[in-house]
């Protein structure tokens, strides 16, 4: 794909300015896209991480039928509402996200707002309720 890019470039004007982005693509790539479109190794380049400090990812395989939720209650381990760490879970089907946020209202304990630690969002909120969210 990235070596169609030298025919395109080579019907610009010379010396017309490139710029290339990607967010995923490895040294060897990027090296392979230099050498495709004529580019010195050391040309000018901003390099700007998307490590996301204040993010993580958790995968766990469950133990509970799906259809339960009950997995989700580990998601209280957290002491009060003070301390719940903003979690997002995703879901393929609105109705599914609105049956997670009512699970875990009724099984909330003491000492979380439960109005507002449990918000489902999906694409049929009014935009107010996207901006709260």
């Amino acid at each position: 794909m990235y070596a169609e890019l030298v025919k395109l470039a080579a019907r610009l004007p010379t010396g017309l300015p490139i710029l290339g982005t990607t967010a995923t693509a490895p040294k060897d790539v990027i090296d392979n896209i230099l050498e495709n479109l004529g580019l010195p190794k050391d040309c000018e380049r901003i390099k700007v991480s998307n490590e996301k400090m204040n993010m993580v990812l958790s995968v766990r395989i469950l133990q509970h039928e799906p259809e339960s939720f009950a997995d989700l209650l580990l998601l209280f381990d957290a002491e009060g509402s003070d301390e719940f760490p903003q979690t997002l879970v995703y879901t393929n089907e609105r109705q599914e996200t609105e049956k997670i946020q009512d699970f875990l209202r009724d099984n909330t304990p003491e000492g979380f707002d439960v109005e507002k630690s449990f918000e489902f969002y999906h694409r049929h909120i009014d935009e107010a309720q996207k901006v709260d969210i």
